[in-house]
């Protein structure tokens, strides 16, 4: 039982889906926390940032620091990765939600995965295959379903929501392929202590203009972002840069767009959002991609172990 639970954890599309379940619950968790505590959107992703950015630091910190070190011609490439992928993806993200809703939100962001597949074909040699496009092609039609875009005036109803939307689906998209490219020389925790620390303090300083004197009470505040920090952000990152790391970009993107459907289901369970049967179906059409992908992708990896006996 321990070698299978072993061989789970250690599976790349296991360690997507974890990262991406847990992704699922920063809408839930925005919402609630709203809900409970006097907090505006800028203040609350600002929390969750400096709290990965200080949690991440403290345990990678307490090893071997030169590994933090990058050349100082890649500065530039991680501080453009941070503020895109922290900076800019979690304000984006979190007027997605408050427009829309959390479960629209979320399946907006799932048009990343056909930017990051268009990427990493054109940037990072990854070959755009027949899976992958009927993969896409399954996950698509499923957000279609679920964001009832056939019906135009929903749409026009929500279109700053969309917008924002829209803005975070590129943003996140630019995490996996600027991750990959920087995986090739630097470590998991380097690029994380990197881009977590640029990101958070570029939304301090947006903070600190907007609204330098509203903060929640010490403790609501702490509490915020060690919760954040920790299960929406530093676990999520790990798990998927896990298996990042040995899958292609394109792929693990493709099997993370089960983030949605667990998304879904937390926002009809805890926030009471309501899921038609063409927004199930839509559900069934992401999950079937996933699935998929996954079949094809660990054929693949078996056939390589086999091939290199």
């Amino acid at each position: 039982m321990r070698l299978r639970a072993r061989r789970i954890a250690g599976s790349p599309v296991a360690s997507v889906l974890i990262g991406a379940s847990l992704w699922a619950m920063i809408g839930p968790t925005y919402a609630l926390i709203q809900d409970r505590v006097a907090i505006d959107e800028v203040t609350l992703v600002t929390l969750r940032a400096a709290g990965a950015a200080l949690l991440s630091l403290s345990w990678f910190g307490a090893g071997d620091r030169s590994s933090l070190r990058v050349d100082r011609s890649d500065v530039g490439r991680m501080v453009v990765f941070g503020l895109v992928s922290v900076t800019a993806f979690y304000l984006v993200l979190i007027y997605a939600f408050r427009y829309s809703s959390v479960a629209v939100g979320t399946l907006l962001l799932y048009l990343a995965p056909a930017l990051v597949t268009l990427g990493a074909a054109l940037w990072l040699d990854d070959p755009l295959t027949r899976t992958k496009i009927a993969a896409l092609i399954l996950s698509f039609a499923g957000c279609f379903l679920i964001v009832e875009a056939f019906r135009p005036g929903t749409l026009s109803a929500n279109i700053v929501g969309i917008g924002f939307g829209l803005a975070s689906a590129v943003a996140y998209g630019s995490y996996s392929l600027m991750a990959k490219r920087l995986m090739r020389q630097y470590s998991a925790g380097t690029l994380m202590v990197w881009y977590l620390a640029v990101g958070a303090s570029g939304l301090l300083v947006i903070k600190l203009a907007v609204s330098p004197t509203e903060w929640p009470s010490f403790g609501a505040s702490a509490g915020i972002a060690l919760y954040c920090g920790l299960m929406i952000t530093i676990l999520p990152v790990a798990f998927y840069t896990y298996g990042l790391q040995r899958m292609p970009s394109s792929e693990a993107s493709i099997v993370a767009t089960i983030e949605p459907v667990v998304a879904m289901v937390l926002a009809f369970w805890l926030l009471g959002e309501r899921l038609g049967p063409i927004q199930l179906a839509g559900a069934v059409c992401v999950i079937g991609g996933v699935v998929l992908l996954a079949a094809v992708g660990r054929r693949n990896r078996v056939a390589r172990v086999q091939s290199h006996e």
